[in-house]
């Protein structure tokens, strides 16, 4: 996780060119020690103020229609899907254009 957030990389997966885009903000990192990221993504995909920026990002080894949502409104719901299927927040900060992992699940 800690390469996706850091400023100086070799961009080469989807998030990596989101990132770089300006204006882009990360404002929280999810994550779960159980792969589960297309079970979650179907639940999420359900909920009415998510939306797909493009298909099949983020999903090109999966049979998802996407790994990438837009929310247009609270996260409230998207939360709530995250801390059902027991994901949590990682604990991280940037040092320089490096990132520094606070508190890791695991």
């Amino acid at each position: 996780m800690a390469r996706h957030l850091r400023s100086e990389k070799k961009v080469r997966w989807h998030i990596d060119y989101i990132l770089a885009e300006p204006g882009i903000k990360v404002t929280k990192v999810w994550i779960n020690p159980v792969d589960c990221e297309c079970a979650t993504a179907e639940d999420v995909l359900q909920l009415p103020e998510i939306f797909l920026p493009g298909q099949r990002l983020g999903s090109s080894d999966c049979r998802c229609l996407s790994h990438f949502i837009g929310v247009d409104g609270e996260l409230v719901s998207l939360e709530g899907v995250l801390r059902r299927r027991g994901y949590e927040t990682l604990a991280w900060r940037r040092v320089g254009g490096d990132v520094e992992i606070l508190d890791e699940v695991g």
